[in-house]
């Protein structure tokens, strides 16, 4: 594994910095979009609005920031890979985690919407492909944070052999 990461050390750091700045990138968007929205609601004051801006907010919170949060937890785990003095931080040792618990709000997150257009006097619907869709990402997310777990002591192990 060591000749591997030396051989390929100039695209690791690549790759780490791209997934960093992609990251950033989605969860600066998030915000930006989550705070547009709510000053609009505020300012025009009508409860209709509200909850429609309300559900855009829901969207893209649920949708988009776990996977600013899964690119930043990628930087991280590629300089880990490669910088012997990197220690990990938060999100890496915690990283295991934090994809279970992703899993469980993309699991509820059908469950949420359909919360949601109930309160708005739609007609609710959990569509099957949502759900069904929702279950394949979740299945995903538990087997990335199950292999992250194991993964985490061999590149541990391996960093103190060297």
């Amino acid at each position: 594994m060591n000749t591997f990461v030396e051989k390929n050390k100039k695209w690791l750091k690549f790759y780490s910095s791209a997934s960093r700045i992609l990251g950033w990138v989605i969860i600066l968007f998030v915000c930006m979009v989550v705070f547009s929205l709510l000053k609009m609601s505020l300012e025009i004051r009508e409860q209709q609005i509200f909850l429609t801006h309300l559900g855009t907010i829901l969207e893209v919170t649920l949708g988009r920031l776990p996977v600013g949060i899964i690119l930043l937890g990628i930087g991280q785990l590629l300089t880990y890979t490669y910088d012997e003095e990197y220690k990990k931080p938060w999100l890496l040792r915690n990283g295991s985690k934090t994809l279970y618990l992703f899993a469980v709000l993309v699991f509820l997150r059908p469950f949420i919407f359909y919360l949601y257009q109930y309160s708005m006097n739609y007609a609710p619907n959990l569509a099957f492909t949502s759900s069904s869709s929702s279950l394949a990402d979740v299945l995903i997310l538990i087997g990335l944070g199950n292999i992250l777990k194991r993964a985490l002591p061999i590149i541990e192990e391996h960093k103190s052999l060297v």
